[in-house]
């Protein structure tokens, strides 16, 4: 015949103090154990990466480990946004000086003929919104035509 436990035993036992002190021992020790082997394995690390920046000459970029994004190199780094050397609206104020009323059309050729860089399909609407805008700059007038 089965016996029916009461509800009393079904609850965990509980530890005596050296039980619990054992058991954060016992962690501390494994805490330990992964650091250092998590020391062993940056250092190792390290080497594969001054190894392949001998080899390839390419620096590699390390993030920090919270994020979970791959290390890109530095060439990558540089074959993206270029940088430019003065805003569309500067562009705009220096080209567009004493010309008067533009079309956003023609703005928008005459940025890009002064050298003003972009890979955008819809520059002319970037320059329609530009445009008119002021502020420590002087007001371009820009034709909606």
């Amino acid at each position: 015949m089965r016996r029916h436990r009461s509800k009393e035993n079904n609850m965990p036992r509980i530890k005596t103090i050296a039980e619990l002190r054992r058991e954060i021992a016992v962690r501390e020790k494994r805490l330990a154990q992964l650091q250092n082997q998590r020391k062993g394995l940056a250092k190792r690390l390290a080497g594969l990466d001054r190894e392949i920046v001998a080899l390839s000459g390419e620096a590699v970029v390390q993030r920090p480990s919270g994020r979970k994004k791959a290390s890109r190199t530095i060439a990558a780094k540089r074959a993206g946004h270029p940088r430019r050397g003065a805003s569309l609206g500067d562009v705009l104020a220096n080209v567009m000086a004493g010309a008067g009323n533009v079309k956003v059309a023609d703005a928008a050729k005459m940025a890009l003929k002064a050298g003003y860089k972009t890979k955008s399909s819809q520059f002319g609407n970037i320059v329609r919104r530009s445009a008119p805008t002021s502020g420590s700059r002087r007001s371009v007038g820009v034709s909606m035509l």
